[in-house]
């Protein structure tokens, strides 16, 4: 039972949750990532602009970037336009070189691209490649200096993408680094580095050369900040600490590496904190031979192997994890390590059956036995981060002093007033009548309306702020009408003021109506109850939100509130943990969803289909697998967080955030649907993979009518995209096929591409669109990828097939229905347009199902 589990001492003592540990790494390393144009004189400690000195240009100034550094003097600024450089450079003093246009040094497989050999160098804005092979270890960008700002580059083709050896006090920012053989970054005996917002991808080799290693490879380094990148499909591990220790590893994605996302071998004292270790084709995090390092505030989902294992590895302490949805265990241990803090355990998804939670501390009952040994987790978390399960302190139930407030004949006529005089526990009664105030509660009171035969008192802003504003813990609200608060704006980033905004926690709001605000109710902390609450026309219903990304809050109860006919009715940002029954949302433009996400938070969140848009059912699904959302089930809009095999189909989608929402879901179908009127139709956001996206009517999405971030080889297929800002939208997605769409009359664009490689689309009709497509840093494939035989005007024909654009001018000379001009999209080119809309062509192929293709 719960308390009579001993845990380990924490080596160390114990470390807060990974969302505020990130945030004060940033602020430690601020001035570091704040200042690109500047680097540190390792002599003196003190910061030197590469701002000064004189400014020279390549290739205006010198033919080549080493003649041009030859000639330099420290401090100067260099600046290399854009074109093909075939050189190695040496940058042997400190020097600022600066790319525009991305110009690309070409290494021609012959040593490093670039290799910084004196400190304090800024190198910015450039595409390195092409470096040598073999156990030298070349790589796009050498370092074997200290103090240099490496910032803003894209690293391919090389044997690792970038080296630091026996440097100290780098700065590694905002670097786009795949395709290198070995690792993305790699440093040896190198210290006191950052390492932050990069991506480090697809890091699988080239050529006959395909044993990549790592994203990020750390061996015998220490004191080093890996922090908010994105490592993912590399083909061991996302990162590997080999003998390396006291860093840190905060706040990045680990996502789809073929082994495992996190690795320590070897490696003692390293804090690993609020990462995501998600579908790795192993573990999501492993330890082996590793000692009292601090595992806190990670996400491990979905990976094939286990969530986390640890194997011949001592006195480590792992708590407040959340390990659910592996293949495997999700813990593994055959050592000797502590799962808890003493208060705190972890969250696993394979112990919901067996915990129970009798007292609602958010703490199972009984202890959590660990695979692989005789590890226990004490105090198993039931869903969630402690500090988001309990309310603290209890709201007050009364038995105190009682205050009347009245227009005249009570003790006061001030709503304030009443407050100002009150005592912790006291009862303030409001009765009937307009109070032109706005409220501060700053003490834990009860502050209830009493109906006296003229209706809720009501409690008038007069639009200079919030009605009433909750600052103390343990407030009770009950039985107002709060009315015209300040502020603009319903979404995350404007400025909003509401009904009832509540910055505190413990409080119980109920029985409330709020009218005519920028939000009805605004909860900005955790663990408070909301219910019964009528939150309509305003701008925004019910927001649960936080600071940002990094703060987040949650642990709140919403049940039975009614938001209706406002712009958004119950919005959830940044906000985890939160439990929703029998809420109801009709007649706004958008009912429900997430503005600001973060997967590992709104996996918390416990949100059934008791709640109703627009008389239809949420369906919330986290981990679920095989399951089916059809007709018969009354869906208005479906989450799939973390989910794999589900089928949506044959449904009304309507007046959301989103239709259909999948992350970190695969192997799933979306078809058949009508989903319209929401901010996006489809939306798959951050590593949605081998999902069908077919035969359904987006329409009037604000946004998109399919929208992918971060999500790769799906297919799209022979669905109508009208009427929305784009047709498709892809941002950072790769691999995804995309064909026999009808993709017509859309505001902005038919598809909006950015950075987003490698997609083939083809057999669609691209009609009457504002732009037919946006592309920006986007390489694509605008025809099929193998030669069909189709029929066109009854005869047969043999050839790659491209898509049909509204306003293209080419001719068909040889009349197979193909123009001889290509149609220029972006940088690329559809060489294979059609001169018809694709209902007149019928394929007969594999890739179609072997059937032809008639619209």
């Amino acid at each position: 039972m719960k308390g009579k589990v001993g845990s380990l001492a924490a080596p160390g003592g114990p470390l807060n949750y990974g969302a505020k540990t990130s945030l004060a790494l940033v602020l430690a390393v601020l001035a570091m990532l704040c200042a690109p144009t500047m680097a540190q004189d390792s002599a003196t400690g003190s910061e030197i602009s590469q701002s000064h000195g004189e400014t020279m240009s390549v290739p205006g100034d010198f033919a080549g970037i080493q003649e041009a550094i030859d000639a330099a003097s420290p401090g100067d600024l260099i600046v290399v336009d854009g074109g093909i450089y075939r050189e190695n450079v040496n940058v042997t003093k400190r020097l600022t070189l600066r790319g525009l246009n991305m110009p690309v040094v070409d290494a021609g497989e012959n040593g490093s691209a670039i290799i910084l050999s004196a400190d304090g160098i800024v190198l910015e804005g450039f595409s390195l490649k092409n470096s040598g092979v073999g156990t030298a270890q070349p790589a796009g960008i050498t370092v074997r200096s200290d103090d240099n700002a490496i910032l803003n580059n894209t690293v391919t083709d090389s044997w690792n993408g970038i080296s630091l050896w026996d440097s100290k006090g780098n700065v590694v920012r905002d670097n786009h680094v795949s395709y290198n053989t070995w690792a993305g970054i790699y440093l040896e005996n190198s210290t006191n580095n950052v390492i932050a917002n990069n991506n480090f991808s697809s890091n699988a080799g080239r050529g006959l050369i395909r044993s990549g290693f790592a994203g990020i490879h750390l061996w015998n380094s220490s004191h080093n900040t890996i922090i908010e990148n994105v490592v993912k499909d590399n083909p061991h591990f996302g990162i590997e600490l080999d003998s390396s220790g006291e860093n840190i590893i905060a706040e990045n994605d680990f996502r789809q590496n073929q082994g495992v996302g996190i690795r320590l071998w070897d490696s003692n004292n390293n804090s690993i904190s609020g990462n995501r270790a998600l579908d790795n084709q192993l573990s999501g995090i492993e330890l082996q031979d590793s000692e009292n390092n601090t595992i806190a505030g990670n996400y491990a989902s979905g990976n094939l192997g286990r969530g986390i294992f640890l194997t011949s590895s001592q006195n480590n302490f792992i708590y407040n994890n959340y390990f659910a949805g592996n293949n495997e265990y999700d813990a593994y241990d055959d050592g000797t390590n502590a799962w808890d803090d003493g208060k705190v355990g972890n969250h696993y998804g394979d112990f919901v059956e067996g915990c129970e939670d009798e007292d609602g501390d958010g703490i199972c009952d009984d202890a959590y036995e660990i695979f692989g040994g005789t590890n226990l987790d004490g105090h198993p978390l039931v869903r969630c981060d402690i500090s988001l399960s309990a309310p603290k302190p209890a709201p007050q139930t009364g038995g105190g002093a009682t205050y009347c407030v009245c227009a005249e004949g009570c003790g006061f006529a001030s709503i304030n007033e009443a407050i100002e005089t009150a005592s912790p526990g006291d009862l303030i009664e409001v009765c009937s009548g307009t109070y032109q105030e706005t409220i501060n509660v700053t003490k834990p009171v009860i502050l209830r309306g009493v109906d006296t035969g003229g209706g809720m008192p009501i409690i008038d802003a007069r639009q200079k702020g919030s009605p009433i504003k909750l600052s103390a813990d343990g407030v009770v609200v009950e039985g107002f009408h709060v009315t015209n608060s300040s502020g603009k704006g319903v979404f995350s980033g404007s400025y909003v003021d509401a009904g009832i905004m509540v910055n505190s926690e413990g409080n119980t709001i109920r029985g409330n109506v709020a009218t005519n605000n920028s939000y009805g109710i605004i909860v900005a902390s955790s663990n408070n109850s909301l219910e019964s609450n009528n939150a309509s026309g305003n701008r925004g219903g019910i927001l649960l939100s936080s600071i940002g990304p990094s703060d987040i809050t949650g642990g709140n109860v919403l049940d039975g509130n009614v938001a209706d006919d406002n712009i958004v009715g119950i919005i959830i940002s940044f906000s985890g943990c939160n439990i929703l029954r029998n809420n109801s949302m009709s007649g706004n433009y958008h009912n429900f969803g997430y503005d600001g996400w973060r997967d590992d938070a709104a996996a918390t969140n416990d949100i059934d289909a008791s709640n109703l848009v627009n008389g239809r059912r949420i369906y919330h699904l986290v981990n679920v697998y095989d399951a089916v959302i059809d007709s018969s089930s009354n869906a208005g809009t479906v989450y799939c967080i973390g989910c794999r095999n589900i089928t949506v189909k044959d449904s009304v989608l309507e007046k959301n955030m989103d239709g259909v929402f999948l992350t970190n879901t695969s192997n799933s179908r979306i078809e058949g649907n009508v989903i319209a009127n929401n901010t996006r139709g489809i939306h798959l956001n951050y590593h949605c993979h081998d999902n069908s996206i077919r035969s359904n009517i987006a329409i009037n999405n604000a946004e998109s009518g399919v929208h992918l971030h971060g999500s790769d080889d799906n297919v799209i297929e022979r669905n109508e995209l009208t009427e929305s800002w784009s047709g498709i939208y892809l941002s950072n997605s790769a691999g995804n096929t995309i064909r026999t769409n009808e993709i017509r009359d859309n505001r902005n664009a038919g598809m909006s591409i950015i950075g987003s490689d490698d997609n083939a689309v083809y057999f669609n009709n691209f009609i009457n669109n504002f732009n037919n497509i946006l592309s920006s840093s986007s390489s694509n494939k605008w025809n099929s990828t193998e030669v069909l035989t189709y029929t066109h005007k009854g005869s047969s024909f043999d050839s790659y097939i491209g898509n049909f654009w509204t306003y293209y001018k080419g001719k068909d000379a040889d009349g197979d229905g193909i123009g001889e001009m290509p149609y220029l999209v972006g940088a690329d080119k559809d060489n294979y347009p059609l001169m018809k809309p694709i209902e007149n062509y019928a394929i007969v192929s594999k890739e179609f199902g072997g059937v032809g293709v008639e619209r």
